[in-house]
């Protein structure tokens, strides 16, 4: 049940079952919950004092209970919010190419703002245009391939016997993508023509 919401009614059940045998792991057990969202009920209830009293409310005021204390962390602002009056001046920063190291100093030094680089780094990713990470060749076919090694580990060589340094050489025709590929031992001229 990890990453499920928990409702007033689960909510409930765990503090019935952890008044009635104290123990985490048997709630877990029996309930099917994490452990943290078992502690995570203990902690509030232990706090609303709903462990120690002897007549428990019932589970129509506990939900409302547990609901109103989620909509008030809910409510607390977050990053992104204490970030989106700033939107066009980051806007007008990330057109201009600076890093966002250099965005982060920026936005301390004028605005104040002290958030951490990965919080500036999570607002902006919506911000930022994609990189080109491949650009196709169009070439005829026959015209040209591409060649590569990737390093592989330690293989057993039958020739020699022994274990040694093994490449993937990979060939791939431009024009189809069609691929050759091939275990070597050597990253050299005659390996390639081999």
């Amino acid at each position: 049940m990890q990453g499920q919401r928990i409702d007033g009614a689960m909510v409930h059940k765990i503090i019935i079952h952890f008044r009635k045998f104290g123990s985490i792991k048997k709630a877990v057990r029996e309930l099917l919950v994490s452990k943290q969202v078992v502690r995570q009920v203990k902690q509030w209830a232990t706090i609303q004092g709903f462990l120690t009293i002897p007549e428990l409310p019932a589970e129509t005021e506990i939900t409302q209970l547990w609901d109103a204390e989620r909509a008030s962390k809910r409510a607390i602002p977050t990053v992104r919010a204490k970030l989106e009056p700033l939107r066009d001046v980051i806007i007008t920063w990330l057109d201009a190419n600076l890093e966002l190291t250099r965005i982060q100093a920026l936005l301390k030094q004028r605005h104040g703002w002290q958030g951490s680089y990965e919080s500036l780094k999570r607002f902006t990713g919506p911000l930022r245009l994609p990189q080109d990470t491949c650009v196709r060749i169009e070439t005829d076919p026959g015209d040209e391939a591409q060649v590569d090694f990737g390093y592989l580990g330690l293989l057993w060589d039958a020739v020699e016997k022994r274990r040694r340094k093994a490449w993937c050489f990979l060939m791939t025709l431009s024009c189809s993508r069609h691929c050759y590929a091939e275990v070597v031992f050597r990253q050299d001229i005659q390996t390639w023509i081999a």
